[in-house]
């Protein structure tokens, strides 16, 4: 029966590695091949096959298993399993953990080490919200993604910074559709059960666009010279444009300012984008200067009494694309936004707004490196 049941496992590690477990299990040496079993379990694809064609494993590894060996006397089996009760726990105890997969990828990144990072965690499953944050605050990168199964979209997505849960950012949802595509075989069109609603989204090649929600905009309660000083700015740094609250599923500060110059000398203050940049659950300001067709922006938060850069910001892409219906800008509109110059990660953003008022963010998604967190 055991060997029957190892036998399954040959298309995932080999003939050889199935013969040595067959050999262990002929020979009743059960701790050697309990040993690779779970060795095994690094990668998740194996750890489903073992787990769905071994469940013997749990009994070999039980404490009611008794390891006889050739030349022991009953006192002497005794006294060998006492020596060997540390391992043989550890090796139950990994037994009873479940392993997570997760990704490293890019988004709105050029070349392989640019853009801003997030780890996507490929199946939730099993992981409270509190697991989430926690695994968050572990990454403490802007973000971190969960996928988890939905009856109304391709999959449900979670998103946490390692503070709070978002209902919608720019990033985390380009990336995690990468992801998801290649998890799910979904194709290049995929939608995403978030918290703001179902956003679509739609690859070409490893381009990722996302079509956000329609925008809602009101104005700032602070004047213009307060906003300038919040910024480290003189008030004729401040473009005529107006600055607006824009909300295409994360509210945020929007202000124009005059010149790509005037972005690069932003220096927020933390007490007054404390005041000034507040919707009364977070922070923030996206400060960009046009021209043409070319954006420079960044944005700005406060963590911990810290002011926070962040490389590259989807979502306040996605509410430049509402700042410029607000404010009637001709359409349609087609923008290429570099953001990430002053962190050392530079993002390049894709902004379009359609004759229909459809605002859509696109960028590049280069994969990094995979892994998994045993729980």
């Amino acid at each position: 029966m055991i060997a029957n049941r190892l036998e399954r496992l040959v298309p995932i590690v080999g003939k050889k590695t199935v013969a040595r477990w067959i050999d262990a299990a002929a020979r009743a040496d059960h701790d050697t091949m309990i040993t690779e079993l779970l060795a095994a379990h690094y990668d998740p694809l194996y750890a489903r096959s073992i787990e769905r064609n071994f469940p013997a494993i749990r009994t070999l590894s039980s404490p009611r298993c008794t390891i006889s060996r050739p030349g022991f006397s009953d006192a002497g089996a005794h006294s060998h399993r006492q020596r060997r009760t540390g391992p043989t726990r550890r090796l139950r105890e990994r037994a009873r953990m479940t392993d997570y997969a997760f990704r490293i990828v890019n988004v709105f990144a050029e070349t392989p080490l640019a853009g801003n990072p997030l780890a996507v965690f490929e199946d939730a499953r099993g992981l409270d919200a509190e697991t989430m944050q926690a695994l968050a605050l572990q990454f403490n990168l802007s973000e971190t993604t969960f996928v988890l199964p939905s009856d109304r979209a391709t999959a449900h997505v979670r998103i946490f910074t390692p503070t709070f849960e978002m209902p919608f950012a720019g990033h985390p949802t380009l990336g995690t559709a990468h992801v998801v595509r290649a998890i799910s075989n979904a194709g290049d069109d995929v939608t995403l059960d978030l918290k703001a609603g179902i956003i679509p989204v739609h690859a070409d090649g490893d381009v990722w666009t996302l079509t956000a929600n329609a925008p809602k905009h009101r104005p700032p309660a602070a004047s213009r010279a307060e906003l300038a000083a919040m910024l480290g700015l003189d008030a004729g740094d401040l473009a005529p444009a107006p600055p607006l609250w824009v909300d295409t599923g994360s509210e945020q500060l929007v202000i124009p300012l005059a010149s790509f110059d005037a972005v690069r000398r932003a220096a927020p203050r933390a007490e007054a984008l404390g005041v000034h940049g507040s919707n009364g659950a977070r922070a923030m300001a996206y400060v960009f200067a046009r021209d043409e067709d070319h954006v420079l922006a960044r944005f700005f938060f406060k963590k911990h009494e810290a002011v926070i850069e962040d490389p590259g910001t989807g979502s306040a892409c996605a509410n430049l694309g509402g700042w410029l219906l607000a404010t009637h800008a001709a359409l349609p509109q087609r923008l290429t936004i570099d953001q990430g110059e002053a962190v050392g990660r530079p993002c390049r953003l894709g902004l379009a707004v359609t004759q229909e008022q459809h605002i859509r963010v696109s960028g590049r998604v280069i994969e990094l490196g995979r892994g998994v967190i045993s729980l």
